[in-house]
């Protein structure tokens, strides 16, 4: 099998007067308060949702949170590794 890897941010902006019914029907009864969730509840459903369809599709993967806070030079060396592992770091 191969194996590579894929580096993703998301900058989720979402109303939570707006989520939709199959979003609420799926989620809610993890929530204390089952029309408005908390933040992390709803950044937690999130992430239960990317679980459930990469999953289904037979993905294996490994899901990490990072700081909001990265420094520069730590995006720089992400960027540098991305750069590596598309082989983009080799002379042509």
């Amino acid at each position: 099998m191969q194996s590579f890897q894929l580096l993703l941010k998301f900058d989720i902006k979402a109303n939570k007067e707006d989520i939709s019914a199959d979003f609420l029907n799926a989620h809610s009864s993890s929530w204390q308060n089952d029309e408005k969730p908390t933040d992390l509840e709803l950044k937690n459903s999130i992430k239960n949702e990317i679980d459930s369809w990469l999953e289904e599709l037979e993905i294996d993967f490994e899901m990490k949170e990072l700081s909001a806070d990265i420094t520069k030079a730590e995006a720089f060396s992400v960027l540098v590794e991305g750069m590596k592992i598309l082989g983009w770091d080799k002379k042509s």
